[in-house]
């Protein structure tokens, strides 16, 4: 199982109150380790349990625009 990005990768956030837009840097290519395919974002919802919401973002990404 592959870890996720660190929360240093992420370079900043803009918050509203139904969105939230992140920005992150793509984590460095190591050699003989696995690639990242797409990018998962989960939220936790009032201190509760966390939820997807967003997936199967490009990997070449480097921000994703979030509207609950």
């Amino acid at each position: 199982m592959v870890s996720p990005p660190s929360l240093s990768n992420i370079n900043s956030a803009e918050v509203g109150s139904a969105w939230v837009i992140l920005r992150w840097a793509a984590p460095p290519r190591v050699e003989g380790e696995a690639v990242v395919s797409y990018y998962t974002i989960q939220a936790q919802l009032n201190g509760g349990r966390y939820v997807t919401v967003a997936d199967k973002i490009p990997a070449d990404a480097t921000s994703h625009n979030v509207t609950m």
